[in-house]
């Protein structure tokens, strides 16, 4: 793999010529976010066009592979830029010949925003992520690089965006919560008896009836002698995890159906991996955000209705 020098700061991000970029500092930018919408693809195509004059003087193809995200979103497209176009940036100065790809996959769908993930994909890129990972940090993500052996690097940054037209999350998934599901049954297996509390009192206020287990094999106990409408599933606990727990529930119990929403405190995309295929279907980061945990209760009780 070839040593990366530092890449020279990016030109301005795609339809955003009217703002002067910051120079690099090595600390995350403090310029006020600014949302608008934008769509994926196209996103994607701007910034290949930005770097194609350099990749052609190189001999390097640039490939945009379709993202299939056709909706509108809301996000910093500022910020999305700028981070998409460090990325490409070093791929163009670390890639001696071959191609580039840029592509972005969902990696979670809450009520009324979804988690991207922005790839730059080549055949030499020596990571260096101080740039973007500011930029991720800063768009509520997270940055990182994986080489394949004999294949390639390849550089990711995840972000949530806002899908747009829908309502944001806020007192409207609370307001939704009370109108539609108060009174729906909700089970809490949490290890921790101060989470316990503070978990009963958020669903508390939007009239969700909870009980709680206190770890994986009395939550899967009592999974397989009642039906729940939701579970809320801790995953580091004594005598049976969250993981554990859930295959069984999936398996052998009266909630096979039951959507089953993991917490924890670790939230990097192995983790998500590991809890998707365990059958839990939304994620939660400790510590939990009242409105983000009201959106997603809303879109997994809203997916079975």
């Amino acid at each position: 793999m070839n040593t990366l020098t530092q890449a020279p700061p990016p030109p301005p991000a795609p339809g955003a010529s009217h703002r002067t970029h910051p120079q690099n500092t090595g600390q995350p930018l403090q310029t006020p976010p600014a949302e608008h919408s934008l769509v994926i693809d196209e996103l994607l195509a701007d910034i290949a066009a930005t770097i194609q004059p350099e990749a052609a003087r190189k001999g390097l193809e640039i490939i945009v592979e379709p993202s299939h995200i056709d909706q509108p979103l809301i996000g910093d497209a500022t910020r999305l830029s700028l981070a998409l176009l460090d990325y490409a940036g070093k791929a163009v100065l670390a890639t001696g010949r071959g191609r580039i790809r840029l592509r972005c996959h969902i990696l979670e769908k809450a009520w009324n925003r979804m988690l991207l993930r922005f790839e730059v994909a080549d055949n030499a890129i020596a990571p260096g992520l101080a740039i973007t990972r500011d930029f991720a940090e800063l768009l509520g993500g997270t940055a990182g690089a994986f080489s394949v052996s004999g294949t390639g690097n390849t550089l990711w940054f995840t972000t949530w965006l806002r899908i747009d037209g829908a309502p944001s999350a806020g007192h409207d998934a609370e307001d939704h919560l009370l109108r539609l599901h108060a009174g729906k049954q909700v089970l809490i297996v949490e290890d921790d008896l101060l989470n316990q509390e503070v978990a009963r009192d958020l669903l508390g206020a939007v009239e969700l009836v909870t009980e709680v287990a206190n770890n994986g094999l009395e939550a899967l106990e009592m999974s397989r002698s009642r039906r729940f409408d939701l579970i809320l599933m801790d995953v580091q606990m004594p005598l049976m995890d969250g993981l554990e727990a859930t295959r069984q529930i999936r398996m052998t119990s009266l909630n096979r159906d039951t959507p089953i929403v993991a917490m924890t405190a670790n939230s990097f995309d192995d983790d998500r991996r590991q809890c998707g295929d365990a059958g839990m279907d939304a994620f939660l980061s400790k510590p939990v955000e009242p409105d983000t945990l009201y959106a997603t209760l809303l879109a997994c009780l809203n997916s079975r209705a």
